[in-house]
C-alpha cells in the first residue's frame, strides 16, 4: 500500500512534506508535541523524528502488551497509540511509562517515549504525566502528538517543544504524489482529479491511487473497465425516458472515466465505436461523427473537459429519442 510505503519512506520525501521544518536540527535534548488536525501527517513526521534520533529506519519494530497497553519498540524507542487502547486501561499509560523510564537506557543513550493521539488522554490523567516528564528529563525524550490542541493540557504544552504542521497546499500535495507516483512506477492516473474527488486529504488520495491503479494493472483489465462503463452509459440513455435521470448518469459516469489520466483520443474514438454498434444509431452515423468532431474542438478550446463530454453524450442521447 502506498500509505505504508510513505510511513516507511518518509525521510526521503521530506522536503515535500514539511519544506519549512529540519527535522534533523532537533535533538533528544528536549521534548517535543507535534500537532496537526491531520492524524497522518502527525504519524509521519513522529516516524520521521526517530529516525532522525535513533539514526537508522524505523521498520518492523516489535509489538508487546504489558498490563493491556500494546506498544511498539525497537532499539530505545516505546511508541504507544492511545486511541489504540481501550478507554478503560488508558489510565494505566502512565503507570507503564513510568516504570519503563526508569530504567537505564540502552548504549547510554536516551529513552524515546512515543505517546500518539495523546488528546485521547482525559485531563485529569494528563496532570500524572507533569512530573514523570520532568523527573526523567536526564535520560528520556517525549514525543507527543495530537490533533486537537484544546485537549491538552496547559501544564504539558510548558514542558514540550512545540512543533506544528501545516496541511498541505494543493501544489505541494500534487508534487508529494507525483514523486511517491513515479517512484512506485505509476503514471495511469491523473493526480489532479483524485486530489479534488478527495478533498485534498493526503491519506485518502494514497488509498484511492493504490486502488485505482490496481483497478487498472493489465491491459484486459483497463480496456473493460473503461469500455464497459461507456457501453452501461449508453445502454442506459437508450431506456432512459428521464432527461434529468439521464444527465444524472453522464455526470456520474463522466466523472469516473475523467478520474483517470486516459487520453482524449481513446475516449472519443471508444464512445464513438460503441454508439455506432447501438443498431438505433447506425442511421444517424455522420450526426454521431460530428458530434464527436464537435467535442474534440471543445476539448482543445474548454479547459473543463467534464462540459466536452457532457454535451456529447447529452448529443447523443437526443438524437437516440429524436430530441
Amino acid at each position: 500500500m502506498l500509505t505504508d510505503y510513505l510511513i516507511e519512506n518518509v525521510t526521503k520525501y521530506s522536503e515535500f512534506i514539511h519544506p519549512t521544518i529540519d527535522i534533523s536540527r532537533l535533538g533528544v535534548d528536549m521534548n517535543y508535541l507535534v500537532y496537526s488536525l491531520d492524524e497522518y501527517m502527525n504519524y509521519l513526521i513522529v516516524n520521521e523524528m526517530i529516525e532522525s534520533f535513533i539514526e537508522n529506519k524505523y521498520v518492523n519494530p516489535t509489538v508487546k502488551e504489558v498490563d493491556n497497553i500494546v506498544f511498539k519498540t525497537v532499539y530505545n524507542v516505546i511508541d504507544i497509540d492511545c486511541n489504540s487502547i481501550q478507554r478503560k486501561y488508558r489510565n494505566n499509560i502512565h503507570d507503564f511509562v513510568a516504570k519503563y523510564v526508569k530504567r537505564q537506557p540502552l548504549n547510554s543513550q536516551k529513552h524515546l517515549v512515543v505517546l500518539r493521539n495523546f488528546n485521547g488522554i482525559m485531563g485529569k490523567f494528563q496532570e500524572l504525566y507533569k512530573s514523570t516528564i520532568e523527573k526523567s528529563y536526564t535520560n528520556t525524550c517525549f514525543i507527543i502528538t495530537a490533533n486537537d490542541m484544546s485537549l491538552i493540557q496547559k501544564n504539558i504544552r510548558d514542558l514540550v517543544c512545540f512543533i506544528r504542521i501545516p496541511l498541505l497546499k494543493d501544489k505541494q500535495l500534487q508534487n508529494l504524489l507525483n514523486n511517491v507516483t513515479e517512484d512506485n512506477d505509476i503514471d495511469d492516473i491523473d493526480l489532479k482529479s483524485v486530489i479534488s474527488q478527495c478533498d485534498e486529504d493526503l491519506y485518502t488520495c494514497l488509498c484511492d491511487i493504490q486502488k485505482l491503479h490496481d483497478s487498472c494493472e493489465s491491459k484486459s483489465t483497463f480496456v473493460n473497465l473503461f469500455e464497459n462503463a461507456i457501453i452501461e452509459l449508453l445502454e442506459f440513455m437508450k431506456k432512459s425516458k428521464s432527461l434529468e435521470k439521464t444527465i444524472e448518469s453522464i455526470r456520474v459516469t463522466t466523472n469516473k472515466l475523467l478520474y483517470y489520466s486516459l487520453s482524449d483520443n481513446w475516449l472519443c474514438n471508444t464512445i464513438l465505436k460503441k454508439a455506432l454498434d447501438i443498431k438505433k444509431l447506425k442511421k444517424y452515423s455522420h450526426e454521431i461523427i460530428h458530434a464527436v468532431m464537435l467535442c474534440n474542438t471543445d476539448l482543445i478550446n474548454n479547459g473543463k473537459k467534464i462540459f466536452a463530454y457532457e454535451k456529447l453524450f447529452i448529443t447523443i442521447y437526443g438524437i437516440m429519442h429524436n430530441i
